[in-house]
C-alpha cells in the first residue's frame, strides 16, 4: 500500500475589528469554485518556514502581508489515498494595505461577521474553523 503525500498549508485568518477577510474562489480556479476561502497554501519547493509561506501566500492571493500573530487552529483531511493535507491556520491582524486580488484564484472578498461568514459556503477547513474555533472565543 502507497503512503499518503502529506501537505501543511499555512493559511491567515487576517482580522480587521470583529470582521474577518474571505475570499470566493473563482470559476476559472478550478478546485471548489464558489466556496469561501482565507489566504494562504502550499509550500514551495525549498521553502521551510510556514510563517513566511503564509505571508507569500497571503501577498500573492490578495495583496497584502499581515501581522502574524499565532497558530490557532489545526484541520487535517485525508483528501484522497494519495493526499492528506493539513491546514495550520494563524490568527492576524490587518495592516491597512490595499486589497489587491488575483483574478484567477478569487472574483471577490469581503470583511465578514462570524455571523455573515457562517451563512456563506466555505471551504471545508474554513467551515471546521468556524463551527469549531470562532463560535466557541
Amino acid at each position: 500500500m502507497t503512503q499518503p503525500q502529506v501537505f501543511v498549508c499555512p493559511h491567515a485568518l487576517i482580522k480587521n475589528g470583529e470582521k474577518y477577510l474571505i475570499m470566493r474562489r473563482s470559476p476559472q480556479t478550478g478546485f471548489k469554485p464558489g466556496e469561501w476561502d482565507i489566504p494562504g497554501g502550499h509550500f514551495n519547493e525549498g521553502e521551510e518556514d510556514p510563517v513566511a509561506v503564509l505571508l507569500r501566500e497571503s501577498f500573492e492571493e490578495v495583496g497584502i502581508v499581515p501581522k502574524v500573530n499565532k497558530i490557532i487552529y489545526l484541520f487535517s483531511e485525508i483528501q484522497s489515498p494519495t493526499r492528506h493535507q493539513f491546514q495550520a491556520i494563524y490568527d492576524c491582524d490587518y495592516q491597512g494595505d490595499e486589497i489587491k486580488l488575483d483574478p484567477v484564484e478569487h472574483d471577490e472578498y469581503r470583511w465578514a461577521t462570524i455571523e455573515e461568514m457562517s451563512q456563506l459556503p466555505l471551504m471545508k477547513f474554513v467551515r471546521s474553523l468556524l463551527d469549531n474555533y470562532l463560535l466557541k472565543i
